[in-house]
């Protein structure tokens, strides 16, 4: 399975690759579009690979934030029944205890199953 993963992303970086060497020229970019007079929002020459990788990251980060915000409830559903499961399988094992107590007469009274 790891090596599908390997081939899909290779010609992915392959394509990243070529695009970042053919659109090195650089370009203005204004970050002070009310001409505020910050000295770090001034109009800088930047390769313009640089504002492609910085959108795809946004983009990227952007994206991983609304899949966490949206799979919440699901995590948090999960956690709850993976609880309740430790907890039965608790009880179940009390049980199997206080069964096997019951099929041998000389053995000690089975203790008593928790109450809800």
């Amino acid at each position: 399975m790891r090596w599908i993963s390997r081939l899909f992303w290779l010609p992915v970086l392959i394509v990243l690759a070529a695009v970042m060497v053919t659109n090195s020229q650089p370009v203005e970019i204004n970050l002070d579009p009310f001409g505020l007079g910050f000295a770090a929002l001034q109009p800088r020459q930047v390769p313009l690979f640089y504002i492609i990788l910085a959108a795809l990251a946004l983009g990227l980060i952007v994206g991983i934030v609304m899949l966490y915000d949206k799979y919440r409830p699901v995590r948090r559903s999960l956690r709850d029944s993976n609880r309740e499961v430790v907890v039965l399988r608790r009880q179940n094992e009390q049980f199997r205890q206080s069964m096997k107590a019951m099929d041998n007469p000389d053995s000690v009274a089975p203790p008593a199953l928790p109450r809800r």
